[in-house]
């Protein structure tokens, strides 16, 4: 074996997880997969109940998933109800959601790379969003905040750490902290 293949080699199995990085990884993976699953499976019947529901306040029509009066007659006109059109709504959210978990499990269950975790950890957070994104509230504002932060700051830390695993330049690496310290008081 010659001195540069094995010091590919031996820098590759550097940056693996291992022993308790690699446990702690998968049980901050598995905690955020299982808390959007339920929180899935119990945001559904309210998501579909809202959907279907008419907005007349201009503040709620801002998300495009709000029925307004408008959309009720263009609905109607195309021979839809309400209710069918928050069940397609509501199922396509599912399927986006299942979609992401599924591909977000491939890679992290393929892979011992912390950048492969944390492009895994993205998509997760990614098919959480469909669901978060959906709900408001006074309630939700400290959830539906968490998440958007660390959906944040993993598509961040990815894109600077693509494709080596490192921060390329090093200084790099101040300019993603200045981030996530905005980003945490925006």
């Amino acid at each position: 074996m010659n001195d540069a293949s094995h010091m590919e080699t031996a820098s590759e199995s550097d940056t693996l997880l291992r022993g308790w990085t690699l446990r702690f990884a998968r049980a901050v993976w598995l905690s955020l997969a299982l808390f959007i699953v339920a929180a899935t499976l119990c945001e559904t019947p309210t998501i579909y109940r809202d959907l279907q529901t008419i907005c007349a306040e201009p503040a709620c029509a801002e998300q495009f998933t709000n029925l307004t009066s408008a959309g009720v007659d263009l609905l109607q006109q195309l021979g839809l109800s309400t209710s069918t059109y928050a069940l397609i709504i509501t199922l396509l959210s599912l399927v986006e959601t299942v979609i992401s978990c599924a591909v977000a499990a491939l890679i992290f269950l393929r892979s011992r790379e912390p950048l492969a975790f944390l492009v895994s950890l993205s998509i997760l957070l990614i098919g959480g969003q469909t669901y978060f994104g959906m709900q408001s509230g006074e309630d939700m504002f400290l959830l539906i905040a968490t998440h958007n932060y660390l959906l944040f700051v993993t598509l961040v830390l990815a894109f600077y750490l693509f494709p080596s695993g490192h921060f390329v330049p090093r200084w790099s690496r101040w300019l993603a902290i200045a981030l996530f310290i905005t980003e945490f008081f925006y």
